[in-house]
């Protein structure tokens, strides 16, 4: 247990978070979300199926998404960087006229 960053340990050995939520009706996931590396091939991945699930809707949408589940630090900055640069949808959407 790591009091330090209200990180545990659960019994598969995965990182979760311990928060605010402790005593809300919400489902244990969301209470006490898995922690991700903000610059690792699994986040990047997370965030790229949760966007595509959401249709492209978005860093907030996809966020929130996240979120349900998974806690990234610095989240907000780590989806809009992997969207900026992996999403080819997002890209394509958010794309700036070609100028001269």
């Amino acid at each position: 247990k790591n009091t330090d960053a209200n990180l545990c340990k659960d019994e598969q050995g995965i990182m979760r978070c311990l928060g605010t939520l402790e005593h809300a009706a919400l489902p244990e996931e969301t209470v006490h979300p898995i922690l991700l590396p903000k610059s690792s091939a699994l986040t990047r991945l997370i965030v790229l199926a949760r966007c595509k699930e959401s249709g492209h809707a978005g860093v907030s949408q996809t966020l929130a998404n996240v979120r349900k589940r998974y806690w990234i630090p610095q989240g907000r900055a780590t989806v809009k960087r992997i969207l900026r640069r992996h999403c080819m949808a997002c890209r394509r959407w958010n794309a700036k006229p070609f100028k001269l």
